[in-house]
């Protein structure tokens, strides 16, 4: 399939973030020869939207290319598209206020027909501070399509040739009848693709711990535990109940504990998530707690 015609192509681009991303958009006209005469007039229009529009001051206007596109959307054979470059380029004129690299909010292009091939287009434009409101939408929407509107329409009375969408495979070149703006912030990830990155590292420490684990030297002044060889049956639902983890929701990633400390005649409920380290103590356990929970023998015995 071919276009049904040679067309023009406007690409108006420019870099951001001191140079290292770039940015760019491109719409088509119905006109088969290159607008060397109509250039200020261009100049003019897209000068007029970038400071109606606002880009964040991160990004630079450089440029705006007018090229043909023959039938295979190819250059015509020969032909040197005219490229207007600002010298200085012109940087954005809304301090940056949280503005990305790959935010752009989306400018539709609607033709007469409703679907299909070639029924509509899309630009990105450059990243702009905007205003989002609780709903995660644009609360002027209307207000930053207007510079585009305007833009286009002074490009079209300039070069006298409509501003069309294009489809190679539908061979069709269709007037534009209307812009459309999302109240959504879109993303193109294509313009954040050279910033270098870097990273801050911050030590991430273990939990506190209410008990540290001692030498396997048992007696007092050892800082352990007696652990059960039978984890998840040997505890009684009261010691159980004593604990101050959640041991029934994930007995599988909890040890249970008796703890005896040094000096200290009563006897502990405790708990940790690995058998050897971080110890969450509950109560001291009454005598009677203690005579019936017995201490089963294959438990190993430490102080603390």
């Amino acid at each position: 399939m071919a276009y049904p015609r040679t067309h023009s192509l406007l690409t108006i681009g420019g870099d951001g973030w001191n140079g290292v991303e770039i940015w760019q958009f491109g719409v088509r006209f119905d006109r088969a020869t290159v607008p060397t005469a109509e250039e200020a007039a261009i100049t003019a229009a897209v000068t007029a939207w970038w400071s109606e529009y606002g880009p964040t001051d991160y990004v630079r206007l450089t440029h705006w290319k007018w090229a043909l596109q023959g039938v295979d959307g190819k250059y015509p054979e020969g032909h040197v598209p005219l490229e207007h470059v600002f010298a200085p380029a012109v940087v954005g004129n809304t301090s940056n206020g949280g503005a990305q690299p790959q935010d752009s909010i989306v400018v539709s292009l609607r033709t007469a027909i409703p679907r299909g091939r070639g029924h509509a287009g899309r630009i990105y434009p450059p990243p702009r501070p905007v205003n989002v409101g609780p709903d995660g939408k644009l609360t002027l929407p209307a207000a930053l399509l207007t510079p585009f509107t305007a833009m286009f329409r002074a490009i079209q009375d300039a070069v006298d040739a409509p501003m069309v969408v294009g489809s190679k495979l539908a061979s069709t070149l269709r007037p534009v009848t209307s812009l459309r703006i999302g109240a959504v912030v879109d993303t193109q990830r294509r313009r954040r693709n050279n910033i270098s990155e870097s990273y801050v590292d911050e030590p991430f420490p273990a939990p506190a711990q209410l008990v540290t684990p001692g030498p396997e030297a048992t007696g007092p002044g050892s800082n352990d535990w007696w652990i059960p060889s039978n984890n998840l049956e040997r505890p009684s639902p009261a010691f159980k109940s004593a604990l101050p983890c959640y041991v029934e929701v994930l007995p599988e990633l909890t040890h249970y504990a008796i703890l005896l400390r040094a000096g200290d005649s009563s006897i502990y409920p405790a708990c940790t998530t690995d058998g050897y380290h971080t110890m969450h103590l509950g109560g001291p356990m009454s005598p009677e707690a203690v005579s019936a929970e017995s201490f089963p023998e294959d438990w190993t015995r430490y102080y603390a």
